[in-house]
């Protein structure tokens, strides 16, 4: 299996990852992503049989932007939660968190896109350096 990592070549991300190795954003200690995909019932019960759930489904997209940002995580923890309302067992509200010598990523996937759209969410955030903060908003989810 191979991953069409949908992050790669895209010309926002593409200006942030510049941005942040050219210096501009400062020292970069804190990445935080969400993304979300909203799914019909049917849709979530081939994903159900995936321990890591919508994080093995749509996290790999903002774990593939961390690393490249911050390089390769000395430890990673994750959590895998159901939440949703359906009877599915998908783990649809998910957290990895991947600790760097030089700083911390931390990627969600919320439950709530997985059944309904969120009027003021958007599907990836990253932010963080001493000076302040980058806030890439790509692909708003609005009703």
């Amino acid at each position: 299996m191979q991953m069409g990592y949908m992050w790669r070549d895209h010309p926002a991300m593409d200006g942030a990852l510049q941005m942040a190795r050219a210096g501009d954003l400062g020292r970069i200690y804190a990445v935080r992503a969400t993304i979300n995909k909203p799914l019909s019932a049917a849709e979530r019960i081939p994903l159900a049989r995936f321990r890591g759930g919508m994080m093995f489904e749509m996290g790999c997209h903002m774990i593939d932007r961390v690393v490249d940002v911050l390089g390769k995580p000395r430890k990673t923890t994750g959590v895998l939660r159901h939440d949703g309302p359906f009877d599915d067992g998908l783990a649809d509200n998910t957290l990895a968190i991947l600790e760097h010598d030089g700083g911390l990523g931390d990627l969600h996937r919320r439950p709530a896109a997985t059944w309904q759209r969120l009027p003021h969410a958007a599907n990836s955030r990253d932010r963080g350096n001493r000076d302040g903060h980058a806030v890439h908003d790509s692909w708003p989810y609005c009703a």
